[in-house]
């Protein structure tokens, strides 16, 4: 099934850089991110090491950091979600 499943990747990348552009949904979008590049990570940049140079897994933990930040910690206070759904609980 790689072509639906190549079809679903592409989905949700696309999904993701406009919620995460507009910083709508972020905490739930970043956690299929975040399971995407760990799937690119092992089944892809792991046998070449981790520099970048070499197509190594450094830009995808790189970008899995961040997606882990933005589901811990949200949008922030500048932003669609924040408007939407009102000030967060401190």
């Amino acid at each position: 099934m790689p072509t639906i499943n190549a079809y679903l990747a592409a989905s949700i990348e696309l999904l993701g850089v406009v919620l995460l552009t507009l910083r709508l949904l972020t905490r739930l979008i970043s956690l299929p991110l975040i399971v995407m590049m760990i799937v690119a990570i092992i089944t892809m940049h792991l046998p070449h090491g981790f520099v970048a140079g070499n197509n190594g897994f450094v830009i995808s933990l790189y970008y899995m950091l961040f997606l882990a930040i933005f589901a811990s910690f949200g949008a922030g206070r500048f932003s669609l979600d924040h408007l939407i759904v009102g000030k967060e609980k401190q």
